[in-house]
């Protein structure tokens, strides 16, 4: 399999392994004596976005060898609650998300607040929390203030507000189950609502959570803890209130989900 038509085959695959399914993988190893030098430096150029590693381990000349490191896209992101539509165009196309319980909780953020639409403005709506807003806890410590029947709350407040649009009776019941599922800390609830999400669009990236709190990551890691929102760069799509207080940019992914149900996923992949 040494030549042109393999060597193209593997880069097909290198392009298309998310939309395949196909495991990641690190090296991706091109040996092909048979290949025109003007069609192999082709060949680099289509390769070379795919790897957060540029290539290296050149071979000799007469071999037209080269060895690409591909390094799975890795993001580290706070835990937050039910994420907006672009943290989720962000991570649509990663490999690894790595959630990070070890960093303190800062107020006024989406760590334990998410929007939604309204009959006349935003929602906001807040996880409550023991000790109040103002804590400094590493967020693996942060813990709910259940005796507010917050869960009741919220769930009353989506059904009021989506039991109309397209999709929420596809997915009511089973998102209804995190809001009858008691949580004792904020995390465990984050994860539990990016988890329910991720099964819903189907994404395949895997989730792993880091303990031990790191200012900075190696180059290549898209670190979105302080990242500032890019509502600019998002699709419109129907939202049940658009009529009334015009169309409302970044809403919580459950305001993309409830409209546009299974097709969620392509209006994501618009982002750029």
């Amino acid at each position: 399999m040494c030549d042109t038509t393999a060597s193209i085959a593997i880069a097909w695959i290198a392009i298309n392994k998310r939309e395949m399914h196909i495991p990641s993988f690190r090296i991706v190893c091109l040996f092909c004596t048979n290949i025109p030098r003007k069609g192999l430096s082709a060949l680099i150029m289509l390769l070379k976005p795919l790897s957060i590693i540029t290539p290296h381990g050149e071979r000799p000349a007469e071999a037209n060898g080269f060895v690409f490191t591909f390094a799975l896209m890795t993001v580290v992101s706070s835990f937050l609650t039910f994420p907006n539509i672009n943290w989720w165009s962000r991570i649509a196309m990663s490999d690894i998300v790595i959630l990070d319980a070890a960093e303190h909780f800062q107020k006024m953020s989406f760590r334990n607040r998410y929007r939604i639409s309204g009959a006349n403005n935003a929602v906001l709506l807040t996880v409550p929390l023991v000790s109040g807003r103002d804590q400094h806890s590493p967020m693996a410590e942060v813990q709910i203030y259940n005796e507010a029947r917050w869960q009741t709350q919220h769930w009353r407040t989506l059904v009021s507000v989506y039991k109309r649009s397209p999709y929420f009776d596809h997915y009511e019941k089973s998102l209804s189950v995190l809001f009858e599922t008691p949580f004792t800390y904020l995390i465990d609830f984050n994860r539990a609502g990016i988890e329910w999400v991720k099964q819903q669009l189907q994404m395949g990236f895997k989730i792993q959570e880091m303990d031990v709190y790191r200012k900075d990551y190696p180059p290549g890691v898209i670190d979105l803890r302080n990242a500032k929102e890019q509502p600019e760069k998002l699709p419109k799509y129907y939202q049940v209130f658009e009529d009334r207080i015009e169309f409302v940019p970044n809403l919580s992914i459950l305001d993309l989900l409830f409209s546009e149900g299974p097709h969620a996923g392509k209006k994501l992949g618009t982002i750029g």
